[in-house]
């Protein structure tokens, strides 16, 4: 994924492919999803791959990785205050 984009975004391609009838499996999505994941998720890209059970945990990726990213954006903004002071 490309910086400006963002995991709502694909999620609602995917939706949207549903809509017009081409359907994707869990595994599907979930293989796409972390193919084009940043470097920061690096270690929860091999984490997921070695767990080998992608079919049935397309929601708990996404959830997991919406953590990671309001987790990150605190810290950004933890630092950017910080520096403030």
């Amino acid at each position: 994924m490309q910086d400006n984009d963002t995991l709502f975004g694909f999620c609602a391609n995917a939706m949207q492919h549903h809509k017009l009838g081409i359907c994707y499996s869990n595994a599907k999505l979930v293989q796409k999803v972390l193919r084009y994941l940043f470097e920061n998720f690096a270690i929860k890209v091999t984490a997921i791959k070695e767990a080998k059970n992608i079919d049935t945990m397309i929601k708990e990726l996404i959830g997991s990785l919406q953590t990671i990213k309001l987790n990150l954006e605190y810290i950004r903004k933890s630092k950017g205050k910080a520096r403030k002071t």
